[in-house]
């Protein structure tokens, strides 16, 4: 009997350290959200500074964004004042934002259903996330056959998109082979850029970690966390705004000051607009984009403007 309890209180010892730990990543994961170490390091530093090269943050990003805004608003004048489904329209504008700088092309009418689709796929298995089971170490999720039972339910949507955007990864190999799709010192897209950094990396080793299946699980990965995030915020925002005229008005009035009625508002016009700044800081601050965040371990202490953070075991 005492064997018995020693043992128990060693495996929940071991149980709970895992658990401090917060959530153990899958040992072969890949791409930016289920990574760690050196790996996790050389995919973010990439991402960033293609992105970047690509327009992120500048002048560029803002023009493709504003495209689309005019492109949208086109749509809905057609529509003479009929109610639609605001959600659905944020949704679109948001993928074919993001599928642009991904793989140059944007989701239209000829599309727009392959997209909801996928878009009905991740809601399905982000509906079925939970906090307190993303705190589960992930050997339990895997050696439990309950834990098991859900981990599968809950990721099983996710093929769904992967093997969509593997489809389309194929499909640009296939077509960079073939001579079809010409690249230059960049490459047009994400997709291109990743791929002649990962022509580049297995010259020089074979075994490195730029390799098909990150590029895969890195696309999915940007896809779904810039999806999410940017089209929940836009329906909060909107289902704030209309539940209070009072400050919708203030902000109307502002921007009407400022860009006199005939213009878009910029980036670069963020330093004149105080409320409507204010508006969207309360909303991101109120709002929870999403149900859980991503999970990563430091094996090293740090220190962060004088505060210490201790390595996670």
């Amino acid at each position: 009997m005492l064997i018995i309890v020693l043992i128990v209180s060693v495996v929940f010892y071991l149980a709970f350290r895992k658990w401090r730990q917060r959530q153990e990543l899958p040992p072969d994961g890949h791409g930016l959200i289920g990574s760690n170490g050196e790996y996790w390091q050389e995919q973010r530093r990439f991402a960033l500074h293609t992105l970047r090269n690509f327009g992120l943050g500048r002048n560029f990003m803002e023009e493709r964004i504003m495209d689309e805004f005019e492109l949208k608003f086109k749509e809905l004048d057609k529509l003479n004042g009929e109610p639609i489904p605001v959600h659905d329209h944020f949704d679109i504008l948001v993928g074919s934002v993001i599928n642009r700088m991904l793989f140059s092309y944007r989701f239209d009418e000829k599309n727009a259903e392959e997209f909801y689709g996928l878009k009905r796929e991740v809601d399905k298995s982000l509906e079925s996330l939970s906090l307190v089971f993303t705190t589960i170490p992930y050997f339990m999720q895997r050696m439990i056959p309950y834990l098991r039972k859900i981990y599968e339910t809950q990721t099983k949507p996710f093929w769904g998109v992967k093997n969509f955007i593997a489809r389309q990864v194929e499909e640009r190999l296939q077509e960079i082979q073939d001579g079809r799709h010409p690249l230059g010192d960049e490459g047009e897209d994400f997709c291109d850029a990743y791929y002649l950094e990962m022509m580049k990396q297995q010259k020089e080793n074979p075994k490195s970690g730029f390799n098909k299946e990150s590029l895969i699980v890195s696309i999915l990965d940007l896809w779904i966390a810039g999806q999410e995030t940017t089209s929940l915020t836009l329906c909060w925002a909107l289902i704030y705004l209309l539940n209070n005229p009072h400050v919708e008005e203030k902000v109307r009035k502002e921007l009407q000051e400022l860009t006199d009625g005939n213009r878009d508002l910029s980036l670069t016009d963020k330093p004149k607009t105080p409320y409507f700044n204010a508006v969207i800081m309360v909303r991101k601050i109120d709002f929870p984009f999403m149900k859980f965040e991503s999970s990563g371990n430091a094996k090293t202490s740090l220190n962060f403007e004088h505060e210490p953070f201790p390595p996670s075991n």
